[in-house]
């Protein structure tokens, strides 16, 4: 979850077909905070997307744990924000976890309006799909 990855994973939607044709209705921010990561650090990391298009991506990093990554207040105008440790995001992004399992874990959190993620579901499961596809090392 280094910057150089998340701006790889920028570069990666924006050029695949299949995703921005799936994520089209896609528009609004994505916010993925990784607690406990390896390099001893809390991760937050903000997308903004546009109709699929992947604008800008905001990765933040403090030494953990971090007060202000931690504590900073969930915005309503996001469409979700999900939070895990870093082993429960690695599971999930080795597809070890599914959804339904990483929903009913204690080591997964997701806020945001229902309505709003089931009405972007494809997008959404279409950038996952990219992601998890890509090289990387844990």
């Amino acid at each position: 979850l280094s910057r150089e990855f998340v701006e790889t994973v920028k570069n990666r939607l924006n050029t695949d077909p299949d995703y921005l044709q799936k994520a089209k209705s896609l528009t609004g921010i994505i916010v993925l905070r990784v607690l406990e990561c390896p390099d001893g650090t809390d991760k937050h990391i903000t997308y903004k997307f546009d109709r699929g298009r992947l604008l800008e991506v905001v990765h933040e990093e403090e030494p953990k744990p971090s007060s202000s990554i931690r504590n900073r207040p969930f915005d309503n105008s996001w469409i979700s924000r999900s939070t895990s440790n870093y082993e429960m995001y690695t599971r999930i992004d080795r597809g070890e976890v599914g959804v339904l399992q990483a929903l009913t874990s204690p080591n997964y959190k997701i806020e945001g309006s229902m309505f709003k993620m089931m009405r972007l579901m494809s997008g959404m499961t279409a950038m996952n799909n990219v992601v998890q596809r890509m090289d990387k090392e844990y």
